[in-house]
């Protein structure tokens, strides 16, 4: 999967718990300020991508971050790490 693939699924996720279309979702949205988004919401997508991306995803984690583009980032290291286990 490529980056504008993953990038999209992620998109996907937030738009969908926040029911907002997923156009709307851009990289520099911030979770609290522009989708109104508290910690149930964080764990629903932390459940969402651990779907999407096959991985498991401690919502601690994703508490960490304030914008959907941080999301990228994360999921890219989960998964390279998920891969060196895997070889």
């Amino acid at each position: 999967m490529n980056r504008e693939q993953a990038v999209a699924k992620i998109h996907s996720v937030v738009a969908t718990i926040v029911h907002v279309p997923q156009e709307k979702v851009t990289d520099d949205s911030r979770f609290v300020e522009d989708l109104g988004m508290d910690s149930l919401h964080m764990t629903e997508v932390g459940i969402g991508l651990e779907e999407e991306f096959d991985l498991e995803i401690p919502v601690e984690h994703l508490m960490e971050y304030s914008k959907v583009g941080e999301l990228y980032g994360y999921v890219e290291r989960r998964t390279s790490e998920r891969a060196k286990v895997k070889s």
